[in-house]
């Protein structure tokens, strides 16, 4: 969703390569607050749900998630929360309800702070990418090399991160470089169905919506 809209405000960006693709495997969806008898999205309207970002994916996606579902998205409060912030956002009702990822959906369950009430995920063709790298159009065709070899390493990666004998070394890069506690990292689901190539189909969905 951020590449198209820097696309549509001038920047001429272009993706060189991909990442995971739906469906993934690691948990997400709305969470009502514990106490807010909310069950699906037609209860959301009037509401406020918090989202990690305006015009993000998982605001995109939430916002289809309701119109798919028979309720007219601008009758919701959307709030921006940062993902940390949601728990206490959710007790201290500041908002009835988030659109959350794991690790922090997990938590929120788990604490009773709130309850699922539908995955806004459900609205995703199987095998649109989520998230690419992206780069100016100008510096790509200067730097195809440097472009390659990072298509090359991400493949190499990809197969590395399959193999169950590298499980234990993945958790460890995955706890340095997001800084999620290692405990943390220990159970957070790890990506498997990498596709770096980039296809047109792969953001159908995104430009559709």
């Amino acid at each position: 969703t951020i590449l198209l809209q820097a696309n549509e405000q001038g920047l001429d960006l272009v993706a060189v390569a991909g990442t995971n693709v739906y469906p993934l495997a690691s948990p997400s969806g709305v969470i009502a607050a514990a106490d807010s008898n909310l069950h699906g999205p037609k209860d959301l309207e009037g509401k406020r749900v918090g989202v990690p970002g305006l015009g993000g994916i998982i605001d995109v996606l939430t916002r289809k998630w309701v119109q798919t579902n028979g309720l007219d998205y601008h009758k919701v409060n959307w709030v921006e929360i940062g993902f940390p912030q949601m728990a206490d956002a959710l007790k201290s009702h500041l908002v009835d309800a988030v659109a959350s990822v794991d690790p922090f959906y997990t938590r929120v369950i788990a604490d009773k702070i709130g309850y699922d009430i539908g995955s806004y995920s459900s609205v995703i063709p199987a095998g649109t990418s989520p998230v690419n790298f992206v780069a100016t159009r100008a510096w790509a065709e200067k730097n195809l090399d440097t472009i390659k070899a990072l298509q090359a390493a991400l493949e190499e990666a990809g197969v590395y991160i399959n193999e169950p004998a590298n499980e234990k070394s993945v958790r460890a890069s995955l706890a340095t470089y997001t800084k999620l506690p290692p405990p943390v990292a220990a159970i957070i689901d790890v990506p498997k169905d990498f596709r770096v190539k980039i296809t047109p189909d792969a953001l159908a969905f995104w430009v559709e919506v």
